[in-house]
């Protein structure tokens, strides 16, 4: 089923919404503080996620809403937004210009539709159902596709900041021994991959807003989301996600991280 162009034009619209705001706060007063689970949250986070709800609500107002911030709204509904109002909170804080605004929409639980949005750097990514791929910065709009590698050895990967909570983390990174293997990836990584800058993204400890939006962005270039089990990512998909710039990896790289 084709991502409905509405779907397509408010989500955009969405993200220029956010991208207004947060850059509002962007290296300005932010007011940080630590939550429960020991993740940073900063006014801009609760004002960009409050605006995106809004509006949706008075767009569609049928629809469900899980977002970061704030509790689920409408939870069995048909269509339910996935919001992430400012992905990489830490850096936002440390007013390094490589945080993102993550959007998803999911119809029965599933992604059809996300925008990777980069505030500061004037980028964005966006990918639905039945729609190409596109990259957009600085007014300029193109289509992307991810890039054909076929084998590990010859793969880039970026392993992001989530593999350091797991129990041993360098069993993930020695898995993938004998690749070029960079320890540094967030939302702004998966457009890269979207665009075949990189061929291969490992992450752990996320949650539907860090998932949802890359999988039609990715795949929607030519790529591959999946769990740790390749299993599709869902709504109700566990914390560990591989993104390949070509599928033809996937059995390898899950022999690899499976084993660590």
């Amino acid at each position: 089923m084709k991502c409905p162009q509405e779907f397509v034009f408010a989500a955009n619209y969405l993200a220029d919404m956010a991208r207004s705001r947060s850059l509002e706060f962007f290296r300005g007063e932010i007011g940080a503080e630590v939550k429960a689970d020991t993740s940073l949250v900063t006014i801009a986070d609760r004002s960009v996620e409050t605006m995106m709800r809004d509006a949706i609500r008075e767009w569609f107002p049928d629809h469900g809403i899980v977002g970061e911030e704030f509790p689920v709204h409408n939870p069995d509904a048909e269509y339910q937004w996935v919001l992430d109002p400012i992905d990489g909170t830490y850096r936002f804080a440390a007013g390094h210009p490589q945080f993102g605004t993550l959007i998803a929409l999911a119809r029965h639980r599933k992604p059809i539709l996300g925008v990777i949005d980069i505030p500061a750097m004037d980028e964005r990514w966006s990918g639905a159902h039945g729609w190409p791929t596109v990259h957009i910065r600085q007014g300029r709009r193109s289509e992307v596709r991810t890039r054909s590698c076929t084998a590990v050895k010859d793969a880039t990967v970026f392993f992001c900041s989530g593999i350091m909570w797991r129990n041993d983390p360098m069993a993930v990174w020695n898995g993938m021994h004998g690749v070029n293997r960079l320890l540094d990836g967030d939302s702004y990584s998966y457009g890269l991959l979207s665009s075949g800058f990189a061929d291969v993204i490992v992450d752990s400890g996320m949650k539907p807003w860090d998932f949802m939006p890359i999988v039609p962005i990715i795949e929607g270039a030519g790529g591959r989301v999946t769990d740790w089990q390749g299993m599709p990512l869902t709504l109700d998909s566990g914390i560990e996600v591989v993104a390949l710039g070509d599928p033809a990896l996937l059995d390898d790289v899950l022999r690899r991280v499976s084993a660590a």
